[in-house]
């Protein structure tokens, strides 16, 4: 799984949990935080700025909910 960001980062995992760990180490903000903190704060960030609410209990929605916000853009 590989993503294109709206900052112009790639990341990438096999999977969609790795994929939000790649998306969270991508900004210094967010490196060291655990990715349950990471996805509260991704939620509030995505209502906040997006006005889209997303459910941050599974990774694979969260990764399907970013991609239909815009937010990723699937490559491969």
């Amino acid at each position: 799984m590989k993503y294109l960001t709206t900052t112009g980062k790639i990341v990438s995992g096999p999977s969609p949990c790795q994929v939000l760990e790649a998306l969270k180490d991508s900004s210094p903000y967010y490196t060291g935080l655990s990715l349950e903190m990471y996805k509260s704060s991704l939620q509030r960030q995505m209502l906040l700025f997006y006005g889209e609410y997303i459910d941050d209990r599974d990774p694979e929605l969260i990764v399907e909910q970013l991609e239909a916000a815009g937010v990723l853009l699937r490559l491969e």
